[in-house]
């Protein structure tokens, strides 16, 4: 039967009636969808949201292609350019209050701008030593004590899949290294070590040693930045009182006439200018890591480093002890790269102090990148034909960022689409099943709780059917009495009761104290009473027992009521949070909801911990879908 009467039935104010009532429906409906719609969209957002002061993520970027590459230089780079390497390499000036997700469109790249693409990959794959690249890792507090808070964006997520294709758990890699990390969520970089001041050899830490070999070798050749040494350099300059920030003062300590601080580059050996030279010759022995530095080793040099070695350590004796080879078969580096030893580095590292600065050199990305340029084309003629540009000479060709950017972009436009439109999600996944046990932690206290509530309920609810009896009669109005009681009021002498057995901190915490339920059985006896009496007749005198009856005539047509309670207990379990909260005190015990709640009252952002929740939500919904037929 119809709640309402067809139209061409009803009379004019009944179908007034019927619109206003339909129109009611429809506005229930919108404001009982509009919680999750707004939770399913906010999962979705990124901290430009936030700090746009966006309430509705913006979805734009996925019909806009502009806006979707800059989100990916976003994720790439950093959202804001004001710490990052972006604005070394793009000369694409933003506001204060901007980030890359509003950059401008970027033009096409001109000429055979793949050609030079592919060359620059080619150079951070090959030659570039991974000490002279930067991996940037991106986001929202990366430092951030709960992993969840921190995107570290592509280069530190493949660092992650690293160490879990090597390892294969988290525990193998804490033995491996020392690390104390309880997940793979948790796993945080090194960082590019020792590329500027003076530190301990990087390969004597075995977990940089093992982030160094995983950048050389195992991280995508698009992600590795070569490190700008202009940018340090003018950084350094800016600290000097001559200098200061000041760009006429630079100019003039320089005899230059730079129109930005970007126009001055690091020379790779000494100027001979006496003003320049005594602030290079201050950043190479201040500033500059061993890992940059070269010398022309020849015979008289190695005599003098043999010499240093002999006086360093008070004798030849002590440099055999500590080589295993007289001092005059120590050998002689010609560059930071080529020490394998962190005894090496340390007397390295003080002897190239003492260096003549006319005898070192600056072993730079932008050295590197033009060697690489000579080795492949010779001159700067073939390598302007060959890309379609003109340089006046080698040293002249800029490290082609925005081209390997477009080319990366364009080779793998849907895959990073997805990963910018799903990174909250996976983040929160990762957070669920590594960081965390409380997924699974709900779900088996869910299905635990549904089948035990089941299997003492149902069985309750036939006996109160089948025998009539005055006690069995005020036993079921016992249980309907307790189970009007709010769990609140009885948690303390549960709790205590719990505690005397030992049961605290375990599944059997949650699923004891609320088996017994007064209101089921109430509903499964008077299922049990519609059945018909011949039903039972006819059982007993083919000589079933009780428990046959049950079994065979009693649940089959209860089938219906029994998904129902199920499912209701499935449910009830599964977004359990005020006892669970009082009868676990472990975090390993913690079910979803405990977990949800803290990770909010961490202050994670509201689009992870939105998407947190919609996950949560995804084994209810499933649950559902299976017993909706029951």
């Amino acid at each position: 039967m119809p709640l309402f009467s067809p139209f061409r039935r009803a009379a004019p104010g009944e179908r007034v009636v019927q619109a206003g009532a339909w129109l009611a429906v429809a506005v229930a409906v919108l404001l009982s969808l509009w919680p999750f719609c707004f939770l399913v969209a906010t999962s979705f957002g990124d901290v430009t949201d936030w700090w746009a002061g966006r309430t509705w993520p913006d979805f734009r970027f996925l019909a806009n292609r502009t806006q979707r590459y800059g989100y990916y230089l976003a994720v790439k780079y950093e959202y804001w350019t004001w710490y990052n390497w972006f604005g070394a390499y793009y000369v694409t000036p933003l506001a204060g209050n901007q980030t890359l997700r509003e950059l401008p469109d970027q033009p096409e790249p001109a000429g055979q701008w793949r050609r030079l693409a592919e060359d620059g990959l080619a150079c951070v794959a090959g030659p570039m030593p991974a000490s002279h690249v930067a991996v940037t890792f991106t986001g929202w507090s990366y430092w951030s004590g709960d992993p969840i808070t921190a995107y570290g964006g592509l280069s530190d997520l493949a660092w992650k899949r690293h160490l879990h294709r090597r390892f294969g758990s988290i525990a193998a890699v804490n033995r491996a290294f020392g690390t104390s990390f309880t997940s793979f969520t948790h796993v945080k970089s090194p960082g590019t070590p020792g590329v500027t001041g003076r530190g301990a050899w990087p390969r004597a830490d075995p977990w940089v040693a093992a982030y160094l070999d995983f950048a050389q070798a195992d991280l995508e050749p698009a992600w590795r930045i070569p490190l700008q040494m202009d940018y340090l350099f003018t950084g350094f300059l800016k600290e000097l009182p001559e200098v200061g920030k000041d760009l006429a003062k630079l100019n003039a300590a320089f005899g230059v006439s730079c129109s930005r601080w970007e126009d001055l580059h690091l020379s790779e050996v000494m100027p001979p200018e006496p003003g320049p030279a005594r602030m290079w010759i201050r950043f190479v022995r201040e500033i500059a890591s061993p890992l940059l530095l070269e010398v022309t080793v020849d015979e008289a040099l190695h005599a003098q480093y043999v010499q240093f070695l002999v006086a360093r350590h008070g004798s030849a004796a002590a440099v055999s002890a500590r080589y295993g080879v007289p001092p005059e078969a120590v050998p002689l580096a010609a560059s930071g790269q080529k020490l394998d030893s962190a005894a090496a580095w340390e007397d390295w590292d003080a002897w190239i102090r003492t260096v003549p600065p006319a005898r070192l050199r600056l072993r730079t990305a932008a050295a590197i990148w033009r060697d690489f340029l000579h080795d492949r084309y010779g001159t700067a003629a073939a390598a302007a034909d060959a890309h379609g540009r003109s340089y006046a000479s080698l040293a002249a060709v800029p490290w082609p960022a925005p081209e390997i950017d477009r080319l990366d972009w364009e080779r793998h436009r849907w895959r990073y689409t997805a990963e910018l439109l799903f990174k909250n999600y996976r983040r929160a996944w990762d957070w669920m099943t590594e960081s965390t046990h409380g997924l699974a932690n709900s779900a088996r206290f869910a299905v635990l709780f549904a089948v035990m509530s089941l299997l003492v309920n149902l069985p309750a609810g036939f006996v109160a059917s089948r025998l009539r009896r005055t006690g069995v009669q005020v036993s079921l109005v016992g249980f309907l009495v307790l189970a009007a009681v709010p769990l609140e009021a009885v948690a303390v002498p549960n709790f205590l009761f719990l505690r005397s057995l030992g049961l605290l901190n375990s599944v059997w915490a949650l699923v004891l104290p609320t088996l017994l339920n007064g209101y089921h059985i109430y509903l499964m006896k008077g299922v049990f009473d519609r059945i018909p009496a011949s039903a039972f007749e006819e059982a007993q005198i083919a000589g079933a027992g009780e428990l046959r009856m049950f079994w065979h005539v009693g649940l089959p047509f209860a089938r219906a009521m029994t998904g129902v309670l199920a499912l209701q207990s499935f449910l009830w379990a599964y977004a359990n949070f005020l006892w669970a909260l009082i009868a676990c005190q472990r975090r390993d015990e913690w079910p979803l909801p405990i977990l949800l709640y803290h990770l909010y009252q961490s202050g994670a952002p509201g689009y992870a911990v939105a998407a947190a929740l919609v996950i949560s939500l995804l084994p209810a919904l499933l649950v559902l879908a299976l017993f909706q037929r029951t």
